[in-house]
């Protein structure tokens, strides 16, 4: 093959490739990772999905030089250059940049901190939007291989020995119990910056339970607990105003789903299978051997007898690491079975997108050869003259909230939406026009008709919507929060870019800096990935939801076709205005209005 197409393969590709098999014929998905000793764990995660209509074949990013980790899959399958899956509508669509993965190859990886993060680095935004790579939740693989639960069946496998001499679930969650403050600091480093201040290799130095012994593992513990005692003291004594942080990030990294008794399935994997478990499992296992070895000679045998049975004792017993890295005890862990549900979410996902494909290629009998309306990717309309344009919306999963720097408690935690079905929203904020030719007045205090319309509550809305429909024949209506979130961020489009459409504020909103304390024609700066226009800035956008601010925090990790808390004080309104600061433009900002509040830098953007 040659290089040129070979840097070139996409998931497209490998879907015509499965197309051009018989129909009896499994189809194909690659499934990349990082390293030759992720093969096997990604293995025995993606085989139980097999069956007699898929398979996978899992594999490095390149056979040829052989580049790995996260950094190469990433980089090389979510380029933009690569190219993205084709939709069904014939729209290209990708998300956090796609690149080459889709619905027939996928990238997994380690989540080393990423996941922690919660978008607050690009990495962290690829890994976490995009439908098509799959992470492992705890730090990385090596975790799991030292799943404490499962560890005594390890020291069976290698020394064929039964007898329980060590307690390894109760000896990790004491030091995870000690190392879990420490851990929030080198979160906390890592979010926002000043991992040079307290470095991995720092964490993990400190938390090496060196000393250890079988007969008294506690002197180990209190020698990791001074160190740790020390660090935050000297953390504490750098970073003087940093506790109401410290408590945030606290109880956001509790909602991801570390405890302070689990927090070693998150820490450097690497260190805990190397330096902490390893060596923990050479001792105890020492014990074991000597324990069976002992049995065969006080056994009454005769020399030879005895001979025979320690050879083939010693001949029966496994190494150490080899059997921690075939280690599969755990697979009944609970971040095993969230990553379990992403795969299963992937495949009820794509096996969608390959019946819509299929409905699009091979029309009905009988049917027309356009397209149905609702499957357009842009949907055109006319009101007394006044002509406006509704987007289509791809439904996808993504991360709403945010728990970066600049993020607002309403927005915390960053968590998980799924959006079942397809969409439509206006490709503008609803214009002065478009609302004169329904309601007969202008309420705007800025006058033009390409200008938004503002002045109006969010019970103006609702009864322009009415008679917006009854002109039309059609459902309009605002849009939930989660729909209007999803469309800033871009949908399957998504760049994960922190305004809607741009990292750089002044390219795709009109705020206080530039916006010369007046609002601007729609459509006059640049478009988001969707081709939606001034999703920040320029007049603020009514929602349908009801705004509560503890929301999020309440809502669950994972949460489908969310329409908010059942009542409010208000109701939200997104997206910034004119007259706010660059934060407010933020695609995760939230605000919350009185239905009746009218200002003019509130308007609406529809939905269908």
């Amino acid at each position: 093959m040659s290089s040129k197409l070979r840097d070139n393969i996409n998931s497209q590709y490998v879907r015509a490739a499965n197309a051009m098999t018989s129909k009896q014929a499994r189809r194909r998905i690659v499934a990349y990772v990082e390293s030759y000793d992720d093969i096997y764990f990604w293995r025995t995660v993606l085989s139980q999905f097999e069956d007699e209509h898929r398979y996978f074949e899992v594999m490095l990013p390149s056979k040829i030089d052989l580049t790995r980790g996260k950094k190469s899959v990433l980089m090389n399958f979510l380029s933009e250059g690569g190219g993205c899956e084709e939709q069904q509508d014939g729209s290209q669509a990708s998300a956090a940049g796609c690149g080459r993965l889709g619905s027939d190859m996928i990238a997994c990886v380690d989540a080393d901190y990423d996941y922690l993060l919660q978008g607050c680095t690009r990495t962290s935004q690829q890994v976490l939007n995009s439908p098509y790579v799959f992470h492992t939740y705890v730090y990385a693989i090596e975790n799991y291989q030292c799943y404490a639960p499962s560890l005594h069946d390890v020291c069976v496998a290698v020394t064929l020995n039964d007898h329980r001499i060590f307690d390894f679930t109760d000896y990790l969650r004491q030091l995870s119990e000690i190392i879990f403050p420490l851990f929030v600091w080198s979160v906390w480093a890592y979010r926002t910056g000043n991992y040079p201040q307290f470095t991995l290799t720092d964490f993990s130095r400190i938390t090496d339970p060196g000393g250890f012994t079988v007969q008294h593992p506690e002197a180990s513990l209190q020698n990791v607990r001074h160190k740790v005692h020390v660090k935050i003291s000297e953390l504490q004594r750098k970073f003087p105003g940093n506790k109401e942080a410290y408590l945030k990030l606290k109880d956001e990294i509790k909602a991801l789903g570390v405890t302070p008794q689990t927090t070693y399935l998150y820490i450097q994997g690497h260190h805990l299978f190397d330096t902490i478990v390893a060596p923990i499992l050479g001792k105890v296992c020492r014990i074991l051997q000597q324990e069976r070895q002992n049995e065969i000679q006080h056994a009454r045998a005769h020399h030879t007898q005895k001979r025979n049975e320690m050879s083939c004792y010693e001949n029966s017993r496994q190494d150490i690491k080899a059997m921690l890295k075939k280690n599969t005890g755990y697979a009944f862990s609970e971040p095993f079975r969230r990553l379990q549900a992403d795969v299963r979410r992937y495949i009820e996902t794509a096996l969608t997108v390959i019946l819509l494909l299929f409905v699009t290629l091979v029309p009905a009998r009988g049917a027309g050869a356009g397209q149905n309306a609702d499957s357009l990717p842009l949907r055109s309309f006319t009101v007394r003259g006044v002509d406006f344009n509704m987007v289509r919306v791809e439904h996808g999963r993504f991360q709403m909230g945010s728990n970066g720097y600049l993020a607002y408690d309403d927005e915390r935690p960053a968590h998980t939406v799924v959006l079942t079905s397809d969409y439509y929203l206006g490709q503008t904020e609803v214009t002065q026009a478009l609302w004169q030719a329904v309601m007969n007045d202008n309420p705007s205090s800025f006058r033009g008709d390409s200008l938004p319309v503002e002045q109006v509550t969010w019970n103006d809305c609702q009864t322009f919507i009415s008679r917006l429909n009854e002109l039309t024949g059609q459902q309009f209506r605002l849009p939930s929060e989660a729909e209007w979130e999803y469309a800033a961020r871009g949908g399957l489009l998504s760049r994960c870019s922190t305004y809607s459409g741009s990292d750089v504020v002044d390219e795709v909103a009109w705020y206080v800096a530039n916006s010369g304390v007046a609002t601007h024609a729609v459509a006059t700066l640049q478009p988001n990935e969707l081709g939606i226009y001034d999703m920040g800035g320029n007049v603020w956008e009514w929602c349908q939801d009801w705004y509560h601010a503890g929301y999020y925090a309440s809502a669950g990790l994972v949460v489908t076709n969310p329409i908010g808390p059942d009542r409010g004080k208000g109701r939200v309104a997104r997206g910034g205005g004119w007259r706010g600061g660059y934060r407010y433009c933020r695609v995760s900002y939230r605000n919350g209005c009185s239905p009746a509040f009218k200002s003019h830098y509130l308007g609406l953007r529809l939905a269908l």
